[in-house]
Protein backbone atom coordinates (compact mmCIF):
# COMPACT_ATOMS: atom_id res chain seq x y z
CA UNK A 1 0.00 0.00 0.00
CA UNK A 2 1.25 3.45 -0.92
CA UNK A 3 1.52 5.94 1.92
CA UNK A 4 1.71 9.60 0.98
CA UNK A 5 3.08 12.36 3.15
CA UNK A 6 0.56 15.22 3.04
CA UNK A 7 3.24 17.89 3.46
CA UNK A 8 5.25 16.45 0.54
CA UNK A 9 2.22 16.39 -1.73
CA UNK A 10 1.41 19.99 -0.76
CA UNK A 11 5.04 20.96 -1.42
CA UNK A 12 4.76 19.35 -4.88
CA UNK A 13 1.85 21.62 -5.80
CA UNK A 14 3.24 23.57 -8.77
CA UNK A 15 1.44 26.89 -8.29
CA UNK A 16 2.52 29.59 -5.83
CA UNK A 17 -0.93 29.65 -4.18
CA UNK A 18 -4.00 27.44 -3.95
CA UNK A 19 -7.35 28.36 -5.45
CA UNK A 20 -10.49 27.96 -3.38
CA UNK A 21 -10.89 24.36 -2.14
CA UNK A 22 -7.82 22.96 -3.96
CA UNK A 23 -5.82 22.33 -0.80
CA UNK A 24 -8.77 20.66 0.93
CA UNK A 25 -9.37 18.36 -2.05
CA UNK A 26 -5.68 17.50 -2.21
CA UNK A 27 -5.64 16.66 1.52
CA UNK A 28 -8.79 14.52 1.18
CA UNK A 29 -7.24 12.49 -1.63
CA UNK A 30 -4.03 11.98 0.39
CA UNK A 31 -6.12 10.71 3.33
CA UNK A 32 -8.03 8.38 1.00
CA UNK A 33 -4.81 6.98 -0.54
CA UNK A 34 -3.43 6.42 2.94
CA UNK A 35 -6.66 4.60 3.86
CA UNK A 36 -6.18 2.15 0.99
CA UNK A 37 -8.20 3.66 -1.86
CA UNK A 38 -6.60 3.19 -5.27
CA UNK A 39 -8.95 4.96 -7.70
CA UNK A 40 -10.41 8.45 -7.62
CA UNK A 41 -12.70 10.46 -9.80
CA UNK A 42 -12.18 14.18 -9.42
CA UNK A 43 -15.24 15.98 -10.79
CA UNK A 44 -14.73 19.73 -10.52
CA UNK A 45 -15.88 22.66 -12.62
CA UNK A 46 -13.79 24.17 -15.41
CA UNK A 47 -11.27 26.56 -13.89
CA UNK A 48 -11.02 24.72 -10.58
CA UNK A 49 -7.41 23.81 -11.26
CA UNK A 50 -7.46 20.03 -11.57
CA UNK A 51 -4.20 19.99 -13.55
CA UNK A 52 -2.08 21.45 -10.72
CA UNK A 53 -3.60 18.86 -8.36
CA UNK A 54 -2.69 16.14 -10.86
CA UNK A 55 0.87 17.47 -11.05
CA UNK A 56 1.17 17.52 -7.24
CA UNK A 57 0.23 13.84 -7.14
CA UNK A 58 2.34 12.91 -10.16
CA UNK A 59 5.38 14.52 -8.54
CA UNK A 60 4.68 12.62 -5.30
CA UNK A 61 5.29 9.26 -7.00
CA UNK A 62 8.46 7.99 -8.64
CA UNK A 63 6.70 7.69 -11.97
CA UNK A 64 3.32 8.57 -13.41
CA UNK A 65 1.30 8.59 -16.60
CA UNK A 66 -0.73 11.70 -17.38
CA UNK A 67 -3.16 10.69 -20.11
CA UNK A 68 -5.48 13.07 -21.92
CA UNK A 69 -7.84 12.57 -24.87
CA UNK A 70 -6.38 15.10 -27.32
CA UNK A 71 -3.03 16.40 -28.50
CA UNK A 72 -4.47 19.90 -28.08
CA UNK A 73 -4.74 19.28 -24.32
CA UNK A 74 -1.18 17.93 -24.28
CA UNK A 75 -0.02 21.18 -25.88
CA UNK A 76 -2.10 23.23 -23.43
CA UNK A 77 -0.59 21.41 -20.44
CA UNK A 78 2.96 21.77 -21.78
CA UNK A 79 2.45 25.52 -22.25
CA UNK A 80 1.02 26.00 -18.74
CA UNK A 81 3.45 28.16 -16.79
CA UNK A 82 3.14 26.08 -13.63
CA UNK A 83 2.49 22.54 -14.87
CA UNK A 84 4.39 22.25 -18.15
CA UNK A 85 7.87 21.97 -16.71
CA UNK A 86 6.99 18.74 -14.90
CA UNK A 87 5.64 16.92 -17.95
CA UNK A 88 7.42 15.16 -20.81
CA UNK A 89 5.10 14.51 -23.70
CA UNK A 90 5.06 11.85 -26.35
CA UNK A 91 2.66 11.79 -29.28
CA UNK A 92 2.38 9.60 -32.35
CA UNK A 93 5.14 9.59 -34.97
CA UNK A 94 3.10 11.77 -37.32
CA UNK A 95 3.49 14.70 -34.92
CA UNK A 96 7.27 14.90 -35.41
CA UNK A 97 9.23 15.98 -38.49
CA UNK A 98 12.33 14.19 -39.74
CA UNK A 99 15.33 16.45 -39.19
CA UNK A 100 17.20 15.05 -42.22
CA UNK A 101 14.23 15.45 -44.58
CA UNK A 102 11.87 18.09 -43.09
CA UNK A 103 9.24 17.35 -45.74
CA UNK A 104 8.63 14.00 -44.04
CA UNK A 105 6.96 13.35 -40.72
CA UNK A 106 8.61 10.63 -38.65
CA UNK A 107 5.87 8.09 -39.40
CA UNK A 108 6.49 8.47 -43.15
CA UNK A 109 10.26 8.56 -42.70
CA UNK A 110 10.26 5.35 -40.64
CA UNK A 111 7.99 3.59 -43.18
CA UNK A 112 10.30 4.69 -45.98
CA UNK A 113 13.29 3.30 -44.08
CA UNK A 114 11.63 -0.07 -43.51
CA UNK A 115 10.27 -0.46 -47.07
CA UNK A 116 13.24 0.79 -49.07
CA UNK A 117 16.01 0.12 -46.58
CA UNK A 118 17.04 3.72 -47.26
CA UNK A 119 18.57 5.24 -44.17
CA UNK A 120 17.57 8.84 -43.79
CA UNK A 121 18.58 9.18 -40.18
CA UNK A 122 19.94 7.10 -37.35
CA UNK A 123 16.56 6.06 -36.00
CA UNK A 124 17.63 5.82 -32.35
CA UNK A 125 19.85 8.90 -32.24
CA UNK A 126 18.53 11.35 -34.84
CA UNK A 127 14.82 10.62 -35.16
CA UNK A 128 12.91 13.34 -33.24
CA UNK A 129 10.14 10.88 -32.42
CA UNK A 130 12.52 8.24 -31.03
CA UNK A 131 14.47 10.86 -29.05
CA UNK A 132 11.26 12.28 -27.55
CA UNK A 133 9.97 8.79 -26.76
CA UNK A 134 13.16 7.97 -24.81
CA UNK A 135 12.91 11.27 -22.91
CA UNK A 136 9.29 10.50 -22.05
CA UNK A 137 10.08 6.96 -20.92
CA UNK A 138 12.80 8.30 -18.60
CA UNK A 139 10.68 11.13 -17.19
CA UNK A 140 8.86 11.21 -13.88
CA UNK A 141 5.54 12.22 -15.47
CA UNK A 142 4.94 10.92 -19.00
CA UNK A 143 2.23 12.90 -20.79
CA UNK A 144 0.42 11.29 -23.71
CA UNK A 145 -3.01 10.82 -25.26
CA UNK A 146 -5.47 7.92 -24.93
CA UNK A 147 -4.83 6.54 -28.40
CA UNK A 148 -1.04 6.58 -28.17
CA UNK A 149 -1.15 5.02 -24.71
CA UNK A 150 -3.52 2.25 -25.78
CA UNK A 151 -1.53 1.43 -28.93
CA UNK A 152 2.02 1.66 -27.57
CA UNK A 153 1.81 0.94 -23.84
CA UNK A 154 1.83 -2.83 -24.16
CA UNK A 155 5.20 -2.98 -25.92
CA UNK A 156 7.21 0.13 -25.04
CA UNK A 157 8.13 -0.23 -21.34
CA UNK A 158 5.18 1.95 -20.37
CA UNK A 159 3.84 -0.52 -17.84
CA UNK A 160 6.13 0.15 -14.89
CA UNK A 161 4.61 3.42 -13.63
CA UNK A 162 3.18 3.81 -10.14
CA UNK A 163 0.38 6.26 -10.92
CA UNK A 164 -2.03 6.82 -13.79
CA UNK A 165 -3.76 10.18 -14.09
CA UNK A 166 -6.52 10.24 -16.69
CA UNK A 167 -7.65 13.73 -17.65
CA UNK A 168 -11.15 14.05 -19.09
CA UNK A 169 -11.89 10.46 -18.03
CA UNK A 170 -15.57 10.87 -18.88
CA UNK A 171 -14.49 10.57 -22.55
CA UNK A 172 -13.36 6.96 -22.21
Amino acid sequence: MTILNKENVIANFPCPTFRSHQKEVLEQIVESVNSGYKCFLLDCPTGFGKSPLNIAFGRSFNSAFYITPQNQLIDQLKKDQFCGQYLTEIKGKGNYRCEKDPVLHCDTCLKKISKQKEIICDEKRDCPYQVQKQLALQSQILLTNFIYFSLVSTHANFSDRELMIIDEAHNI
